[in-house]
């Protein structure tokens, strides 16, 4: 962390994941001198002289460190702001990264808040990867979305021992955790490929999902991983930010012992990643959902290549960038660049927004109704199309001009 000036610690501060791992299995051990409590370290940005200097600029997150004497279980949980030279972004990169707003209370007298992604390292004994990749998700989905809130202790005791012992862990299967995660409220979709169809099945995934503000858990060579940003360089390539809560992926992908590794994630280049995924007997990736989310993505590309044949503009369109967006912040954005075309019109509570390009221009943006049945793909489920400065409402086919080009929308933060 390049940014560190001044640290404050808290010596003896409790977290309630650690009191569950704590609780769960360090308890009953015959260890003496394991602590119920943790060292919680902000970092600072700048030297500081008293925490009345402190602001939430030169805030730069904390850390958590569990009374473990474990080299590799020492890190509990990273709040950091994303940076990224760490994460090893260029400087020519734009880097975008799915975020949620954390506060920190450090004596009373001082709250900074932080928008980041969450990380978590397991212990190896009660959490190992399953359990760290799915509190970084769920308790972003917390409180990004407002899901339900995450605990050690739930995950623990919705684990089928369908590999002997829950605890010390021997690791988890997938249907292991579908299970924990549906148990506890979530939507949980799912797919897999095999080596031939890791672009199309997969990354074309990870791609809408990450968009839409859904990070992905990967699941290759009996390890998981949390795929939570990426990078767009000066053409449009992308790479992708990949949290690893033991290094295991990461050093491999990277190329670097594990020693060498960053301390939780790193930017992975996308041909890499791929390459590695063509490799491996099968892939999976998990993602959570939305509730009213009915309409699939295989069934928005095939709406999307039907409107292209249909339209004629099929060889035309070089790229497309396909999300989902809350219909109401939808329409909140779409205010404030000057259109006010969705004012009236009535929305699900989600949208399918599908944006064709030829080449790096945004020609068309497509939005699609996503509680839509999965086998519908006339213009019922088309709401509109945009083209240059006219929208064409798809079920009725009226048209209305909006004084601007088709716009880009985001559910990710991008980083400066």
């Amino acid at each position: 962390m390049n940014k560190a000036e001044a640290f404050i610690i808290e010596d003896s501060y409790i977290d309630k994941d650690w009191r569950d791992e704590y609780s769960i299995f360090y308890s009953k051990t015959f260890y003496n001198s394991i602590s119920k409590f943790t060292t919680r370290v902000h970092v600072i940005a700048e030297e500081i002289e008293s925490l009345g200097d402190l602001t939430d600029k030169n805030y730069v997150g904390h850390f958590i460190l569990r009374p473990l004497h474990i080299k590799d279980a020492k890190l509990l949980k990273v709040v950091v702001k994303p940076m990224k030279e760490p994460l090893g972004v260029n400087s020519g990169e734009d880097l975008y990264l799915a975020t949620c707003d954390y506060t920190a209370h450090i004596g009373g007298l001082f709250a900074p808040k932080v928008k980041t992604f969450p990380f978590y390292q397991q212990d190896s004994a009660v959490t190992i990867c399953a359990y760290a990749d799915m509190w970084m998700l769920t308790e972003y989905m917390h409180r990004r979305f407002g899901f339900n809130r995450p605990y050690i202790r739930d995950f623990i005791s919705l684990t089928l021992p369908l590999r002997g012992r829950v605890v010390p862990s021997r690791g988890l299967l997938a249907e292991q955790m579908c299970i924990i995660l549906s148990s506890l409220g979530y939507n949980v979709s799912i797919d897999s490929a095999a080596s031939t169809d890791i672009e199309e099945r997969i990354i074309k995934r990870i791609d809408a999902y990450l968009e839409s503000g859904l990070p992905t858990i990967l699941a290759f060579d009996n390890h998981v991983v949390v795929v939570a940003g990426h990078t767009l360089d000066e053409s449009g390539n992308r790479d992708y930010i990949i949290y690893d809560d033991s290094g295991y992926h990461l050093a491999d992908l990277l190329g670097l012992s594990k020693d060498e590794v960053p301390p939780f994630a790193s930017k992975v280049d996308r041909k890499t990643l791929i390459e590695k995924l063509e490799n491996v007997p099968r892939v999976l990736a998990i993602n959570v959902e939305f509730d009213k989310l009915f309409y699939p993505l295989k069934s928005v590309e095939k709406i999307t290549d039907i409107f292209l044949k249909d339209s004629g503009i099929k060889n035309e369109i070089t790229k497309k960038r396909i999300l989902l967006a809350d219909s109401n912040e939808f329409k909140t954005f779409c205010n404030k660049v000057g259109v006010d075309a969705f004012d009236d019109l009535p929305l699900p509570h989600y949208v399918w927004i599908v944006e064709l390009y030829r080449e790096n221009e945004l020609l068309w943006n497509l939005i699609l109704d996503a509680s839509a049945h999965k086998e519908d793909t006339t213009k019922n489920v088309r709401i509109a199309a945009w083209l240059g400065d006219k929208i064409i409402y798809g079920r009725s086919d009226k048209e209305k001009k909006v004084g601007r080009c088709p716009v880009i929308y985001s559910n990710l933060q991008k980083i400066e």
